[in-house]
């Protein structure tokens, strides 16, 4: 498309449209068979021209997945701000799920381990793309794909695609530092739940209420579920309330002496409808722990918290909420969907 090198390709130099005719045919015949596009290898010219096509529903926001944080594979944000703007799907490459203590037998000699498995999970997760596995033949690992999808495998979907927030750019102005502080939410209601995804930050930053998204007044609860700062116990992350007066807190996670090797927090960020109310936090178990793909109705109060949602007949669900007073904890609970694959569960 871009002219480069000998063939038949070359043809677009000759017309300054040749170009689009060219995509605009490929979006006739796909829509003709009932079939979606997603672009790989795309520049911004073609992103723009896919605002006239139909069936372009995704676009690559990142290079080829080669397992390794020095050809920028994982850096998704910035292109993520473009795609979404026009209404595509931002779609990464495919994942490998399978860390690095896997035995590589049968792997014909070529590394098909991944050294930041839950890192990459959660970069799928969170696109607007599918999320696609890559592993060997044998060696994925089911429980790492389960964080993304409900158990008949359909992806829980956030509301909001994972993109760049203006925080991250703002910061980067301040040291002329980058600063990759990504975020995607779910809304429900009137309720809004935001998913941060930092990656090789140089120091600390602080994030406002308002920076997340929500009105100023607003009072959250922030867990960091996953990280390569903490643990990889179920709740071995840092949990704690943000409001106007407390700024959410991203530790620092520069580059480490291994440059192979992601340093990185993903954070959940839930709100609380009142400073005394019950937050949920949704499944513990999930990238996406609140989805619209999973909960329908979130109704929270200072002595109760009700959710309705839908799952799959004898699907087993582990949700997580924060009681209103004493200590910041999360207060788990075991719920069993019903055979007509809706359920319903109330704290306390």
């Amino acid at each position: 498309m871009n002219g480069a090198g000998p063939g038949p390709w070359r043809y677009t130099l000759a017309s300054a449209t040749a170009g689009a005719d060219f995509l605009q045919q490929q979006n006739d015949v796909a829509l003709e068979f009932g079939t979606k596009i997603q672009y790989c290898m795309n520049l911004p010219c073609t992103i723009l021209q896919s605002t006239r096509l139909q069936a372009v529903s995704q676009a690559r926001e990142a290079k080829d997945h080669v397992r390794d944080p020095l050809v920028y594979s994982w850096k998704e944000g910035l292109s993520g701000l473009l795609l979404d703007s026009v209404g595509l799907g931002a779609s990464v490459d495919n994942i490998f799920t399978s860390g690095p203590a896997a035995s590589e037998a049968g792997c014909g000699g070529f590394n098909c381990t991944e050294m930041n498995p839950r890192y990459e999970t959660a970069l799928a997760a969170l696109s607007g793309g599918p999320y696609a596995i890559g592993d060997g033949a044998g060696m994925t690992d089911k429980e790492m794909v389960m964080h993304s999808c409900r158990a008949d495998g359909k992806i829980l979907r956030t509301t909001e695609q994972l993109a760049m927030m203006d925080a991250g750019l703002r910061e980067g102005f301040v040291h002329l530092q980058e600063f990759d502080v990504w975020s995607a939410a779910t809304v429900i209601g009137r309720e809004r739940w935001t998913f941060v995804l930092s990656t090789f930050l140089p120091r600390t930053v602080e994030l406002t209420v308002a920076d997340l998204g929500y009105n100023p007044s607003t009072s959250l609860v922030a867990w960091d579920k996953w990280s390569s700062l903490d643990d990889t116990g179920p709740y071995s992350g840092q949990l704690r309330v943000v409001d106007a007066a407390t700024p959410l807190k991203l530790r620092g996670c520069p580059h480490l002496p291994n440059p192979r090797n992601k340093n990185w927090i993903y954070t959940i960020v839930a709100p609380r409808s009142c400073p005394e109310c019950w937050t949920l936090l949704g499944e513990l178990n999930k990238v996406a722990s609140v989805s619209g793909v999973r909960f329908h109705t979130v109704k929270a109060t200072n002595t109760s918290l009700t959710v309705h949602g839908i799952g799959l007949a004898g699907e087993v669900l582990s949700l997580g909420a924060v009681p209103p007073q004493g200590d910041i904890v999360i207060s788990p609970a075991s719920v069993i969907v019903s055979g007509s694959g809706t359920f319903s569960h109330s704290w306390p």
